[in-house]
């Protein structure tokens, strides 16, 4: 009897251990880069919008490695160092990736563009930028709780360079398992280069972390605010498989309860305001076409209208690639003839050796019964840079009811202080009391018991990726230039909004494309909104 206590007591002993070993087994690991620095066209906001992320989730129990400004060596050599290192996390981990600066796609992959990249001819993209799916595939390959990709790149380009353009923003991905997409901006779209200290869908975002919503909600609500703060210009997009949410930070029983986000709401059922909120929080085509039909005659379908004429283009040209024929390239080229990846359907084409125009009889596909566009559609998606910031389109309505109300520390963030060499800039203190981080349970137990709070890292030298770029005392930092073309001011009320059947100015057509279209214009792409701003004529070099 006593041997059997004695083993029953060593079984139960070693169960509870592994029952703890498994439970702290959680490991929190994030990149975080802002690329800012470029040698044309300088950002104003991505480092710091990045220091900002990175100070989110280390105080959320992440191990953060940063990067402020690299070039195209030093920004492959810290995407493969961090995946080495995420794939030896284990099955428990949680992989988060940010990247902010510039983006682009380019013959179906996307990228994002380091510092000194020269893009002079269509085959300097896969050598000057770097393509993301080299990283995200061999996460998505490895075992892991969740992993977030978000993309803060979808901006203008200012690429000098000549023959077909390349379509602008990101092109839509796929979530996988255990994987969530984010980014800044709907597919294809761009959104303004902002003035700075701090981007509208990095406060967005952090934001609504720290509020308490666990990913992938904390990103619809972003996309609310987003689109709210920025007058309808911004609409973060994004695609999450996770099998459980992930909590970064838990909302305090003394705090409001968070409103509820139905992404299942009837559109048809709603009055138009509340239809629009309900549309942009589904965010998906579905819901944009029932806002399209049910409201067909309210101003705000102007601007529903060009946001389901970018995703049936984005969608059908993702199916075309998915699909990997001649007949579904074609069928894409029949559909939208002036269509933004019209140039990189002849790019396919030529990789299959087939005829770069379409023959004048073949069997069209059907990409899975999604319907050709209309010529409303057409006419948002004739102009060479996809925005939403068209004067024609109406104010959004007040996301006031749908959202928590915005804590008074984001109204009035103070620009960031210097971090060290090589490293992102350090936020001013964000202490909302609505909230406290949700730590793993690894750093939990591994928290001194007099402490009154877990630290945030281990007591390390921080990482630094590549070498910072030498100082110019003799030029002021492109970071505190104003260079960007601000946001246009929130409009007061709706009775300065357009009439109600003012239609948008339609772009004079593009050349048709062929063996007989006349040259296209240099890939550099101009802002549609800023005020006289002369176009890229000559290339630029570094």
């Amino acid at each position: 009897m006593r041997r059997f206590g004695i083993f029953l007591g060593l079984f139960l002993a070693l169960t509870l251990a592994g029952a703890a070993a498994a439970e702290a087994a959680e490991v929190r690991l994030a990149l975080v880069i802002g690329e800012a620095r470029y040698k044309v066209a300088p950002l104003a906001t991505p480092v710091n919008d990045a220091g900002l992320i990175a100070a989110t989730l280390k105080e959320a129990g992440f191990a953060v490695t940063e990067g402020a400004d690299l070039d195209g060596v030093d920004l492959r050599k810290a995407l493969h160092d961090f995946a080495a290192k995420a794939e030896q996390a284990g099955p428990d981990a949680v992989v988060f990736i940010y990247l902010a600066g510039r983006g682009m796609q380019f013959a179906g992959q996307n990228y994002f563009v380091p510092i000194d990249a020269r893009v002079e001819r269509e085959a300097d993209v896969p050598i000057a930028a770097v393509r993301l799916a080299d990283t995200f595939d061999r996460l998505a390959a490895a075992p892991a709780k969740a992993r977030i990709f978000v993309l803060d790149g979808a901006r203008i380009l200012h690429f000098a360079t000549e023959g077909a353009p390349f379509a602008s923003g990101f092109g839509l991905e796929t979530a996988g398992p255990n994987t969530v997409y984010a980014f800044n901006e709907a597919p294809g779209a761009v959104s303004p280069d902002e003035p700075g200290p701090y981007g509208i869908y990095a406060q967005a975002l952090v934001e609504m972390l720290r509020q308490g919503f666990a990913l992938p909600q904390a990103f619809t609500a972003a996309r609310l605010r987003a689109n709210d703060l920025s007058d309808g210009i911004i609409v973060p997009w994004d695609a999450a498989q996770l099998a459980a949410p992930v909590v970064l930070f838990a909302r305090n029983t003394a705090a409001p309860p968070l409103p509820r986000l139905d992404e299942t709401a009837s559109i048809r059922s709603l009055p138009a305001a509340k239809a629009y909120l309900a549309a942009i929080e589904a965010d998906t085509l579905a819901a944009y076409a029932d806002f399209c039909s049910a409201f067909a005659n309210d101003p705000l379908a102007l601007r529903v209208r060009a946001l389901a004429a970018a995703r049936r283009e984005a969608l059908t040209w993702q199916e075309a690639l998915a699909a990997g024929t001649p007949q579904a390239i074609w069928t894409y080229m029949r559909r939208y003839p002036r269509g933004p990846h019209f140039p990189d359907a002849r790019r396919r084409l030529a990789g299959l050796a087939a005829p770069l125009e379409p023959p004048p009889r073949f069997d069209p596909y059907d990409f899975k019964g999604l319907p050709a566009p209309s010529e409303a559609e057409l006419d948002n998606l004739d102009q060479p840079v996809l925005t939403f910031d068209d004067p024609a389109f109406p104010p959004p309505p007040s996301v006031a009811g749908l959202l928590p109300e915005r804590p008074v520390e984001f109204e009035h963030l103070l620009p960031p202080s210097p971090g060290g060499a090589g490293l992102l800039p350090n936020p001013a203190p964000l202490t909302l009391s609505l909230s406290k981080p949700v730590l793993p349970p690894a750093a939990v137990s591994a928290a001194p018991a007099a402490a009154a709070q877990p630290p945030l890292e281990p007591v390390t030298p921080p990482k630094v990726i590549g070498v910072p770029p030498l100082p110019q005392p003799a030029v002021t930092p492109p970071l505190q230039q104003k260079t960007a073309a601000p946001l246009p001011p929130k409009r007061p009320n709706k009775a300065e909004a357009a009439p109600k059947h003012q239609k948008p100015k339609k772009s004079p057509p593009h050349p048709k494309h062929g063996a007989q279209a006349k040259p296209r214009a240099k890939h550099g792409h101009a802002h549609p909104a800023p005020a006289k701003a002369k176009p890229h004529k000559k290339k630029h070099r570094s």
